[in-house]
């Protein structure tokens, strides 16, 4: 990718970022009162359609229509790793946005907490941007990212996505599988 495309990839995530603040989901987070599978399901849902609807946009020549949906499908993807959008268990925070009412953080203590991502965070932003350009390129047939103790797989030539969660609730290990479909002209209206 070069420095200019990377560049506008930024400048239509932020755009996104901006535009997005009143949807919770679209950055990882959680409304107040809202379950933490509901919010891991829509922000999933947004995430791989917006990457599903990069590579049709690739494949299909159009570079503008890439980027702006690869801006928008990875702005959650970074997100979730902050720790400005994770609760004590690293399931997507409540958010309650300027207002600071009620339950969840507000915005002052939000952005404070985004300041400095760790090594660790850096480095997992790095291998998810790779790995969801290298599927909307049409370079590989699946993507799979693991997020709050769930793997999700996006098969391209089906258009479905697969959730397994695998995850430990006060002593018992929870095994639960989603099926999505993401693209609706390869698997269903």
């Amino acid at each position: 990718m070069s420095p200019a495309q990377l560049a506008r990839i930024q400048k239509l995530g932020h755009r996104f970022d901006m535009s997005t603040q009143a949807y919770n989901s679209a950055h990882s987070l959680r409304d107040p009162g809202q379950s933490v599978q509901d919010a891991i399901t829509r922000r999933n849902n947004g995430m791989l359609y917006h990457l599903s609807a990069a590579r049709t946009a690739y494949s299909a020549g159009d570079q503008g229509g890439f980027e702006d949906y690869l801006a928008r499908a990875i702005h959650p993807m970074m997100d979730q790793l902050s720790p400005s959008h994770q609760d004590e268990n690293g399931d997507p925070a409540v958010y309650t946005g300027l207002t600071g009412q009620g339950e969840g953080e507000n915005i002052v203590s939000h952005v404070w907490g985004e300041r400095k991502p760790s090594a660790e965070a850096t480095s997992q932003s790095n291998e998810r941007l790779r790995s969801a350009l290298a599927y909307a390129r049409g370079e590989t047939n699946t993507f799979s990212i693991d997020m709050n103790g769930a793997t999700t797989v996006l098969n391209a030539e089906t258009g479905i996505a697969t959730t397994t969660q695998n995850r430990a609730a006060t002593g018992t290990r929870i095994r639960r599988q989603v099926t999505t479909c993401v693209d609706k002209s390869k698997c269903g209206k």
